[in-house]
């Protein structure tokens, strides 16, 4: 599927890819550029604020490995997106996308 980016830097997402998605009018998205230089649009369903009581809290000190096995638990568990795959862990790390330069004048 293609689509053009206009003056405005709007792009029209697809049909087929918006119900595959999810992605409903007023639905937030977000762009990653992972490591291999591709953008990712992912969409921001719910709220952070919605994985609270996802980990129970420890009866006694956690280990850091403990802590990231707890964090994969509760993704696992947790409804809506999940977790980037493990063989793609670079897609993680955001990416500020600085605005394009305009063109020098002649």
């Amino acid at each position: 599927m293609i689509s053009t980016i206009t003056s405005k830097g709007q792009v029209t997402i697809p049909v087929e890819l918006r119900r595959t998605a999810g992605l409903d009018v007023g639905t937030q998205v977000e762009f990653i550029v992972n490591a291999r230089q591709r953008i990712e649009l992912v969409p921001r369903h719910g709220d952070i604020r919605s994985l609270r009581g996802a980990v129970p809290k420890p009866a006694a000190p956690v280990s850091v490995d403990q802590m990231k096995a707890a964090v994969a638990d509760g993704w696992a568990a947790a409804p809506g997106p999940k977790a980037p795959p493990a063989d793609d862990a670079e897609s993680i790390y955001r990416v500020a996308v600085p605005p394009a330069a305009p063109p020098p004048r002649p």
